[in-house]
């Protein structure tokens, strides 16, 4: 809730501030669209500071000074940033359309196709891939076993075979979590692994399941945070900060988090 009010809070400051803002944010046309569509341009723009394109996060203006070519090569940049954080096509799709809408509705012409087609296409079945070896992921776990939420992470990431940028972008949450039975004793364990939506913000969507061993991993983690004081629901994030937690504030891994987590 606190990040929703801040979200929204920013959200209006921007729309007076600036005009190409409120262009951009007219668009989405419920409040959970605008959310998400937000947080996508957040994040493109400060891709846009990092590498000084703008002169800071909110620099909506200085954007609009570019010519076809630049806004092409920008974008085209961008494209390479997300795949080089791990972020795979149907992940990266979403978030480029937040940074194209902003450019559309301020009438600025660029190479559409080019930069679409830039999007490195991968040979995958979702949830296919080759799973880490047990004892790989025993010598993970036991070098992160002073760190539980590393251990979510680990087990998250060999148990759905997803890279780590499908943990953040779309933000994973609670809601996305459905307790399932055990399939042989359903009425004694009806608590026995997890279903996970992965990408609900992309029509490639799909679902994935953590065994037994990760839920209680997973469980552990939650309760912990329970424990610390944060009040837990379905819109907050599987994963936050650890700064986060003791605040009680629902705040997110950002890509520069994951990073470090896995170092």
């Amino acid at each position: 809730m606190t990040i929703r009010i801040k979200q929204s809070q920013w959200i209006e400051q921007m729309k007076k501030e600036h005009p190409s803002f409120h262009k951009f944010i007219k668009v989405p046309s419920t409040p959970k669209s605008k959310e998400s569509y937000t947080y996508k341009i957040q994040r493109f723009m400060k891709f846009t500071a990092d590498h000084h394109y703008t002169k800071h996060p909110e620099d909506f203006e200085s954007l609009l000074q570019y010519d076809t070519e630049k806004i092409t090569d920008i974008l085209e940049e961008f494209v390479n940033y997300l795949e080089s954080q791990g972020l795979v096509p149907e992940a990266i799709k979403p978030t480029l359309a937040a940074a194209e809408l902003f450019f559309e509705m301020n009438r600025k012409i660029w190479y559409k196709k080019l930069v679409r087609r830039s999007i490195e296409k991968q040979d995958r079945i979702p949830g296919g891939r080759e799973p880490v070896t047990r004892e790989d992921l025993q010598a993970m776990l036991q070098y992160s076993n002073r760190s539980l939420r590393k251990q979510v992470i680990i087990h998250l990431l060999s148990t759905l075979g997803m890279r780590p940028g499908g943990l953040i972008d779309p933000v994973l949450k609670i809601k996305h979590l459905v307790s399932l039975p055990n399939p042989a004793n359903p009425i004694n364990k009806p608590h026995y692994c997890y279903a996970v939506k992965i990408y609900d913000d992309s029509k490639q969507g799909y679902w994935g399941f953590i065994n037994p061993e990760a839920r209680k991993v997973l469980d552990r983690y939650l309760n912990g945070r329970k424990l610390a004081g944060e009040k837990l629901d379905g819109e907050s994030p599987l994963l936050t900060t650890l700064g986060s937690r003791w605040n009680t504030k629902n705040k997110h891994l950002t890509d520069d988090n994951m990073t470090e987590i896995l170092e």
